[in-house]
């Protein structure tokens, strides 16, 4: 993937074919960058380095009100790619993925 590493494709991949098969949703509900269902023009984009943790940044924006995710990047053959993203509440992206889908 452009964006995710292979661990993180691989989930989305088996989040879109059960999606096909169920013909609804699984696992994500929602889009993952944004952390919401809905969302408008994103401004106030703010990325900043979590201190002592090379590999998490901190990422808050205003879309339909403030939010802040942390991204963990891995460092693939491929270049930068995100691993995980952490959400303000809920569980993170990775976990959401992880669940045992049906």
């Amino acid at each position: 993937s452009k964006y995710f590493d292979k661990e993180l494709t691989a989930l989305f991949l088996k989040d879109a074919e059960c999606q096909k098969r169920e013909q609804g949703v699984c696992n994500l509900d929602f889009d993952p960058i944004y952390d919401a269902q809905d969302f408008e023009k994103t401004t106030n984009l703010q990325i900043t380095a979590v201190a002592g943790q090379p590999d998490l940044f901190k990422v808050t924006f205003t879309n339909l009100g403030t939010r802040t995710l942390v991204y963990k990047l891995t460092n693939t053959p491929s270049g930068w790619r995100i691993s995980d993203i952490k959400y303000a509440e809920g569980p993170s992206l990775k976990e959401t993925l992880s669940h045992e889908i049906k």
